[in-house]
């Protein structure tokens, strides 16, 4: 899991927590964010769905 209000995570901080998720054969992760800007937002939106 991920959580931080603060600040948005880099989009590689992101995409590392969710392939280690993956690595360790968790059913699911979670990202928890709070977007502030419209590049915040485009950020999350360019995360690969898998």
């Amino acid at each position: 899991m991920l959580y931080d209000f603060q600040q948005r995570p880099t989009k590689k901080e992101i995409i590392n927590c969710l392939t280690l998720a993956e690595e360790t054969g968790a059913d699911s992760a979670k990202i928890a964010v709070m977007p502030k800007t419209l590049v915040d937002v485009l950020v999350l939106l360019s995360l690969p769905i898998q």
